[in-house]
């Protein structure tokens, strides 16, 4: 049996903490029963008085601190935890020489320790009372709940470096000229003429809006792909701009397919006085070299994510965050499905007025039941059978949904057949309980909420959509100066970013799909033809810190062929595995950490339960490590870690890279699932036993040792695996494990 966290007072919050998470806050020594895991005192927050006066716990001197730091400054944390998992990840080795051109050999490799409990510090062994620290399991993605994230003017989410640096168009990182046109004639006429063509064909609005998205995938640059399955239809929104494209020469065709979306956007709204508007104030996007529908390959999100998915991909993709990434799904208000471009049979849209924006999507989502229902598609060549959702009970809606929509407001996660579509929980409304008994499908704690505030207040989600729209048209670009008289042009795109070919080996490693497969995949903004797509792969290698050498040292050869291409080519098919499978990152960190106490070699215990659910991410790299015999198993574990840590990011300029300069770790000669026994840290540590274990095994200080402990930020917890039951995991998205065990009321249950 167990004792852990949960939230105090908020039912829809499914986080939890351990006791060694709550010890880095606070000081439960005097009152942990080590035998049970219960702590006689309450937990204390930063309302609390520090001595522990009125039952609480008092606070964790030695600690604290740190994490307050960290709560506060998401760099600071980003450079410490970059810093020790690379101390970490060289643990045994001795990489005290300066890497010059990476990646290099270490200089000298140690002899294997035994790895016995006696070389590790005095922790609790006993497989009840144990729990690896780092995560495992499926990371939960987003930010907190509020309102207010309603910037006006929103930069690109484009890293400085690594995988996602490769994104963009090819732009010219130069200043832009300013025309000497009137720009706001031109925009007022461009504008006008996109107007007329809505006004004479309705149709074309939710088209218009969902060329935006797909062309800004990747950064706007005025080229989508039509050899893409994805874009199937998008030849008709290209076709319907083309004269206007011509027309106005002042403008790039990126800018006026930016346009287009504003205004499809703007006049499918009702008339009724509180109109909004969607103003563009930003030009200067770059077109492509090529014609419009020879662009280079996109990934677009599949209409199977699940929660976790979604807001993975959007977060990873336009640095949305959980209310953001409901809010664009909002655009499903408008369009309608085709089968014989998609699969779906979806002629009535997502809702009854699918030609008008409004929050009518969030009104079926959270108040109506759904059945599923399986489309046969024997007769399309290429496309595959397909599940999606209708109204149950009223024949007279032929409206439908995805399992995208439907992972808003439900859990899917468990019942989803990811080959099939076919998901094997039912909808639950807001009239079930949200636990999933009955068959039910578990309400979506991390997105559910963001659903019911836009179906109770349409212009609360239109604020917030126009928002989004701006983000996500700018995408790419450098809007960080303030327009004072629009429109404005770009200055320059982001520095930082370098010319792309939008191929999937220069893709982020977002979460576009669960398969490769063009038969499970699907663009999520509306239109007559979801999509079909494939997985990205990414390049990456930055850079290094040195570690921990034991004593025993023996000299390793050079390679005599280019290893950099060769690790390389690794980073790239561990991140392909992650694409596949988000819930592989966390478990990859966590591998990471298992192998290396007592030193990184390749080999886990299975037989110690402290280990169970590594089988997972050992079997997923086995292909590789066989793939490669010219990186050790361990070098390949390692890298995994990395990569996990690295794409689990969100998709903004200061993304930190996490690189493995040093390669030769040795692979012990057992199994991989035959390794030694290690000692790993009890869940139910106090401050002092939390410290020591991480100053003994890996020399870490009090600060790297709160600064390793931010890995909780992803990955679940498993009752079958440990006895915790953590499904939502330790954080409710993209607020750090910080943000958890400060300023929040907590009971230990």
């Amino acid at each position: 049996d167990r004792f852990q966290w949960r939230r105090g007072g908020n039912s829809n919050d499914n986080s939890i903490l351990l006791n060694v998470d709550v010890a880095m806050v606070n000081d439960i020594t005097i009152s942990l029963n080590e035998d049970t895991g219960e702590v006689g005192c309450d937990f204390a927050t930063q309302r609390s008085g520090p001595d522990g006066r009125n039952g609480r716990c008092p606070w964790a001197s030695l600690t604290r601190d740190f994490a307050v730091a960290f709560r506060n400054n998401n760099d600071l944390w980003l450079d410490k935890f970059e810093k020790v998992m690379t101390k970490m990840l060289n643990h045994g080795y001795d990489s005290s020489k300066e890497c010059t051109t990476p990646p290099c050999f270490f200089a000298s490799s140690f002899i294997q320790p035994s790895k016995t409990p006696s070389e590790n510090p005095s922790t609790s062994l006993l497989p009840s009372k144990t729990l690896s620290d780092p995560p495992s399991g499926s990371p939960s993605i987003s930010s907190e709940p509020t309102h207010k994230y309603l910037p006006s003017s929103l930069p690109s989410a484009i890293p400085s470096s690594g995988p996602t640096a490769s994104l963009l168009p090819s732009m010219n990182p130069s200043k832009s000229h300013s025309p000497t046109a009137d720009l706001s004639i031109v925009m007022a006429n461009a504008r006008k003429d996109i107007g007329d063509l809505i006004s004479n064909n309705i149709r074309l609005a939710p088209k218009f809006v969902r060329l935006g998205f797909h062309d800004c995938v990747g950064g706007c640059d005025g080229c989508v792909n039509m050899e893409n399955t994805d874009n199937a239809g998008l030849e008709i929104p290209i076709a319907a701009l083309s004269h206007i494209v011509d027309k106005y020469d002042v403008l790039s065709r990126a800018d006026i397919w930016a346009l287009s979306a504003l205004v499809g956007s703007e006049m499918t709204q009702l008339n009724d006085g509180n109109r909004k508007l969607f103003p563009m104030n930003w030009i200067g996007r770059t077109t492509c070299d090529g014609p419009p529908d020879k662009g280079p390959h996109r990934i677009l999100p599949s209409p199977d994510l699940d929660t976790m998915g979604l807001t993975h991909f959007f977060f990873q993709e336009f640095g949305f965050n959980a209310e953001e990434t409901v809010a664009i799904m909002g655009a499903h208000t408008i369009g309608v499905l085709k089968r014989e471009n998609s699969g779906f049979d979806g002629p009535g849209g997502w809702t009854p007025d699918n030609f008008v924006l409004d929050n009518g999507y969030y009104n079926g989502l959270t108040n109506q039941g759904w059945k599923q229902k399986s489309i046969r598609n024997d007769d399309l060549p290429g496309i595959p059978d397909r599940f999606q959702w209708r109204r149950g009970g009223n024949k007279k809606d032929n409206s439908i949904l995805l399992n995208i929509d439907v992972a808003i407001v439900n859990d899917i996660s468990n019942g989803l057949n990811k080959n099939t579509g076919e998901v094997g929980c039912d909808f639950a409304t807001q009239k079930n309980h949200p636990d999933g008994r009955n068959g039910r499908c578990p309400w979506a704690s991390l997105t559910r909420d963001f659903a019911v505030a836009f179906r109770n207040d349409n212009d609360l989600w239109l604020d917030k959509f126009e928002k989004v729209m701006l983000k996500m048209i700018n995408h790419g670009y450098d809007d960080s100066e303030v327009c004072l008289s629009p429109p404005c042009k770009f200055t320059i795109p982001r520095e930082e970013t370098v010319t792309p070919s939008k191929s999937p080996s220069s893709r982020p490693s977002s979460f576009p799909s669960a398969t490769s497969s063009p038969s499970k995949t699907l663009s999520d903004m509306p239109s007559e033809t979801p999509s079909h797509t494939s997985k990205p792969t990414t390049e990456h290698l930055p850079s290094k810190l040195p570690s921990i050498s034991p004593s025993t040292l023996l000299k390793s050869e050079s390679p005599t062929f280019d290893i950099g291409a060769v690790v390389s080519t690794v980073r790239s098919e561990i991140a392909d595995l992650i694409s596949s499978d988000i819930r592989l990152a966390p478990k990859f960190v966590r591998l990471g950490f298992h192998d290396c106490v007592g030193g990184c070699d390749g080999c886990v215990n299975m037989a110690n339960p402290d280990n169970a659910g590594l089988e997972i991410p050992i079997s997923a790299l086995d292909p590789i490590v066989e793939k490669h015999p010219t990186l050790s198993r361990a070098d390949i574990w390692a890298l995994s870690a990395f990569v996990g840590a690295e794409v689990t990011q969100s998709n903004r300029f200061n993304r930190r890279s996490f690189s493995m300069d040093w390669i030769g770790r040795i692979t012990c000669d057992e199994a991989a699932t035959a390794g030694p026994l290690r000692s790993l840290p009890s869940p139910d540590l106090d401050t002092a036993e939390l410290t020591h274990f991480f100053s003994r095994e890996f020399g870490f200080d009090a600060e790297q040792t709160v600064a390793i402990m931010g890995a909780h930020t992803i990955g679940t917890l498993r009752r079958e695996n440990s006895g915790f039951n953590g499904p939502g995991g330790w954080t409710p998205g993209k607020c750090l494990i910080y943000c958890s065990v400060l300023g929040i009321g907590l009971n230990i249950v």
